[in-house]
């Protein structure tokens, strides 16, 4: 399992891999790790996945809007 970093403005991600950055964004109520499946792509790929606001292990919870989730 990947340990998550925090970005800057707090919300915590996975990163890991090599190649062309790859992010991968979950649904509505789904979190980080329900990529687990996907993970192998970090053979082919620098793979980028984070936890919107409100979903998983981020805190921050108001201001839930794409342009937020865009920003973060």
């Amino acid at each position: 399992m990947e340990k998550a970093l925090i970005s800057k403005s707090g919300g915590p991600y996975l990163h890991f891999g090599k190649g062309e950055p790859l992010v991968l964004i979950h649904g509505l109520g789904e979190v980080k790790e329900g990529w687990e499946d996907q993970y192998e792509l970090a053979d082919q790929f620098e793979l980028i996945i984070p936890d919107l606001r409100g979903h998983g292990a981020c805190n921050k919870s108001d201001g839930i809007s794409i342009r937020n989730f865009a920003s973060d």
